[in-house]
C-alpha cells in the first residue's frame, strides 16, 4: 500500500498532482455571474453562428462546482428556428460571450430593446444594458457610440 497526495481545486474540486496544478487551476476563476437581467448581446458579423439571433440575459448562475456559468436568456430569431422571444427563454450550461459588440442596427437587436423596454419590468429588468464586447454598459451609451461610430 502506498500514500497518494492530491490537491484540489476549491472552485471545480477537480484533483492535481501538484499544488500548481491546483493554483492554476483555481486562477481560472469562476464565470460572468454578474452579468444583469436585461443585458443584451449578439455577434451578428456573417461569420458568426448565431449571426441571425440576439440574447438578452434573463438569470446567471455558476454551475455547482465548477468554472461554468449557467444561463437562460431571451432570445430573438431571424432564421429558420422561429422566434421565441417572450414565449420562453434558451440557455446551456456555459455562458460564452463574444468579444464584439451587437449590431446596434440588427433588426433582432431593436426588436430585443423593444420587447425588453415594453416587458422587461415583469422579468426584473432594471435597466437595458449591452454588452460592448468587453463590459455592460448602459444602452443609451452604446447607442450613442454606434451612431458615433457610423456616422465616421
Amino acid at each position: 500500500m502506498r500514500e497518494i497526495h492530491f490537491w484540489e481545486c476549491e472552485i471545480c474540486r477537480l484533483r492535481h498532482p501538484t499544488p500548481e496544478d491546483a493554483a492554476r487551476c483555481e486562477a481560472r476563476g469562476v464565470p460572468h455571474l454578474d452579468l444583469p437581467c436585461g443585458m443584451i448581446f449578439g455577434d451578428h458579423r456573417p461569420t458568426a453562428f448565431y449571426k441571425d439571433i440576439t440574447f438578452a440575459v434573463r438569470r446567471v448562475k455558476q454551475v455547482p462546482q465548477s468554472h461554468f456559468a449557467q444561463a437562460s436568456e431571451w432570445a430573438c430569431r431571424d432564421n429558420g428556428h422561429g422566434d421565441s422571444l417572450g414565449s420562453e427563454v434558451c440557455g446551456g450550461p456555459t455562458l460564452r460571450l463574444p468579444q464584439v459588440p451587437p449590431d446596434a442596427n440588427h433588426n433582432t437587436f431593436i426588436r430585443m430593446v423593444s420587447w425588453l423596454t415594453a416587458n422587461g419590468s415583469k422579468y426584473g429588468v432594471e435597466r437595458i444594458t449591452v454588452w460592448d464586447g468587453k463590459r455592460a454598459v448602459l444602452l443609451g451609451t452604446f447607442l450613442e457610440r454606434a451612431r458615433g461610430e457610423n456616422s465616421q
